[in-house]
Protein backbone atom coordinates (compact mmCIF):
# COMPACT_ATOMS: atom_id res chain seq x y z
CA UNK A 1 0.00 0.00 0.00
CA UNK A 2 2.84 2.43 0.78
CA UNK A 3 4.41 1.75 -2.63
CA UNK A 4 1.13 2.45 -4.44
CA UNK A 5 0.73 5.67 -2.45
CA UNK A 6 4.26 6.76 -3.34
CA UNK A 7 3.66 5.99 -7.02
CA UNK A 8 0.61 8.30 -6.95
CA UNK A 9 2.68 11.10 -5.40
CA UNK A 10 5.44 10.55 -7.94
CA UNK A 11 2.97 10.69 -10.85
CA UNK A 12 1.57 13.97 -9.50
CA UNK A 13 4.93 15.80 -9.56
CA UNK A 14 4.98 18.84 -11.81
CA UNK A 15 7.26 18.75 -14.87
CA UNK A 16 10.82 19.48 -13.78
CA UNK A 17 10.25 18.64 -10.11
CA UNK A 18 12.85 16.19 -8.82
CA UNK A 19 11.52 13.19 -6.88
CA UNK A 20 14.62 13.25 -4.66
CA UNK A 21 13.37 16.52 -3.24
CA UNK A 22 10.11 15.10 -1.86
CA UNK A 23 11.18 16.28 1.59
CA UNK A 24 9.06 16.21 4.76
CA UNK A 25 5.98 14.91 2.92
CA UNK A 26 4.28 14.09 6.21
CA UNK A 27 3.39 17.78 6.61
CA UNK A 28 1.05 17.58 3.63
CA UNK A 29 0.13 13.91 3.66
CA UNK A 30 -1.80 12.54 6.62
CA UNK A 31 -1.77 9.04 5.13
CA UNK A 32 2.04 9.00 5.16
CA UNK A 33 2.03 10.32 8.72
CA UNK A 34 -0.10 7.31 9.74
CA UNK A 35 2.53 4.93 8.32
CA UNK A 36 5.31 6.78 10.10
CA UNK A 37 3.45 6.57 13.41
CA UNK A 38 2.41 2.93 13.02
CA UNK A 39 2.88 0.84 16.17
CA UNK A 40 5.19 -1.59 14.33
CA UNK A 41 7.58 1.22 13.40
CA UNK A 42 7.41 2.93 16.79
CA UNK A 43 7.98 -0.34 18.65
CA UNK A 44 11.23 -0.89 16.74
CA UNK A 45 12.44 2.62 17.53
CA UNK A 46 11.38 2.35 21.17
CA UNK A 47 13.53 -0.77 21.58
CA UNK A 48 16.56 1.40 20.72
CA UNK A 49 15.76 4.88 22.11
CA UNK A 50 13.14 4.21 24.75
CA UNK A 51 9.57 5.58 24.88
CA UNK A 52 10.38 9.29 24.45
CA UNK A 53 10.23 9.47 20.63
CA UNK A 54 10.03 12.51 18.38
CA UNK A 55 9.77 12.45 14.58
CA UNK A 56 12.50 14.79 13.37
CA UNK A 57 12.45 14.29 9.61
CA UNK A 58 10.90 12.23 6.84
CA UNK A 59 11.44 12.09 3.12
CA UNK A 60 11.26 9.83 0.13
CA UNK A 61 14.53 8.80 -1.45
CA UNK A 62 13.66 8.31 -5.10
CA UNK A 63 16.27 7.57 -7.72
CA UNK A 64 14.66 7.59 -11.15
CA UNK A 65 16.49 5.69 -13.90
CA UNK A 66 18.84 7.67 -16.09
CA UNK A 67 19.78 10.60 -13.90
CA UNK A 68 19.30 10.84 -10.18
CA UNK A 69 20.95 13.38 -7.94
CA UNK A 70 24.18 12.25 -6.35
CA UNK A 71 24.12 11.28 -2.68
CA UNK A 72 27.65 11.10 -1.26
CA UNK A 73 28.74 8.77 1.55
CA UNK A 74 27.50 10.30 4.76
CA UNK A 75 26.24 9.66 8.25
CA UNK A 76 22.86 11.21 8.99
CA UNK A 77 24.08 12.44 12.38
CA UNK A 78 26.73 14.61 10.71
CA UNK A 79 24.00 16.38 8.74
CA UNK A 80 22.01 17.07 11.92
CA UNK A 81 24.79 17.91 14.39
CA UNK A 82 23.73 21.57 14.76
CA UNK A 83 20.04 20.66 15.14
CA UNK A 84 20.00 17.83 17.70
CA UNK A 85 21.58 17.63 21.12
CA UNK A 86 22.07 15.03 22.43
CA UNK A 87 22.60 13.01 19.25
CA UNK A 88 20.29 10.15 20.18
CA UNK A 89 18.89 9.36 16.76
CA UNK A 90 17.57 6.36 14.88
CA UNK A 91 17.06 6.38 11.14
CA UNK A 92 14.29 4.10 9.92
CA UNK A 93 14.62 3.24 6.26
CA UNK A 94 11.59 1.55 4.69
CA UNK A 95 12.36 0.22 1.21
CA UNK A 96 9.33 0.10 -1.05
CA UNK A 97 11.24 -1.29 -4.05
CA UNK A 98 13.79 -4.05 -4.40
CA UNK A 99 17.16 -2.58 -3.55
CA UNK A 100 20.56 -3.94 -4.59
CA UNK A 101 23.97 -2.75 -5.74
CA UNK A 102 22.73 -2.50 -9.32
CA UNK A 103 20.16 0.18 -8.50
CA UNK A 104 21.99 2.07 -5.76
CA UNK A 105 21.04 0.49 -2.46
CA UNK A 106 22.09 1.89 0.88
CA UNK A 107 25.32 0.45 2.24
CA UNK A 108 26.50 0.59 5.84
CA UNK A 109 30.24 0.34 6.40
CA UNK A 110 30.75 -2.10 9.31
CA UNK A 111 32.12 -0.70 12.61
CA UNK A 112 32.02 2.94 11.48
CA UNK A 113 29.36 4.02 13.97
CA UNK A 114 30.99 2.80 17.18
CA UNK A 115 32.16 6.22 18.41
CA UNK A 116 29.57 8.80 17.46
CA UNK A 117 29.91 10.38 14.03
CA UNK A 118 32.84 11.04 11.72
CA UNK A 119 34.03 14.31 10.30
CA UNK A 120 31.82 15.34 7.39
CA UNK A 121 33.10 17.05 4.28
CA UNK A 122 30.93 18.57 1.57
CA UNK A 123 30.83 16.50 -1.60
CA UNK A 124 32.43 17.75 -4.78
CA UNK A 125 29.44 18.41 -7.04
CA UNK A 126 31.33 19.95 -9.96
CA UNK A 127 30.26 18.60 -13.32
CA UNK A 128 26.78 17.53 -12.23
Amino acid sequence: MLKAHFEELLAALKPGERPELMDVPRFMDTKLFQWLMDDEVLDLVEDILGPDIDLFSSHFIAKPPGGSLRVPWHEDSACWRTKLDPMEVVTVWLAIDESDEGNGCMYVIPRTHDNGFSEYYDADTEGE
